[in-house]
């Protein structure tokens, strides 16, 4: 917490980025329990609102790799040197990806 601190974060702000957090899984965790979705339509619901719970949302774009089957934000960059990826696991194998990227500067603390 010092760290944060020392970089003139404050309390409040932290708890608005884990409220944003928490905003964005709630509606991911919506989407994947809507029945009337295919999982095409559920990901490409998920592309769009995936940006939303990180801190720089508006430089913020999402892919999901998908039994092949791509999924992107619109405007999706591939390439860029600050990104996040996460596998996607079902029955013990892997199936697809999650790839997030951010398409311009962004501080690192």
């Amino acid at each position: 917490m010092k760290d944060r601190e020392e970089t003139g974060e404050s309390s409040l702000e932290l708890l608005k980025e884990r409220a944003k957090e928490l905003n964005c899984l709630y509606r991911v965790d919506e989407i994947l329990n809507n029945g009337r979705l295919s999982f095409a339509e559920a990901f490409e619901r998920i592309v769009l609102v995936l940006p939303s719970g990180f801190r720089f949302p508006e430089l913020c774009q999402v892919e999901i790799t998908y039994e092949n089957h791509q999924h992107r934000s619109p405007g999706f960059v591939t390439g860029l040197p600050v990104k996040d990826s996460v596998d996607i696991v079902s029955d013990g194998r892997t199936v697809g990806t999650i790839e997030v990227v951010y398409t311009g500067e962004v501080p690192l603390t």
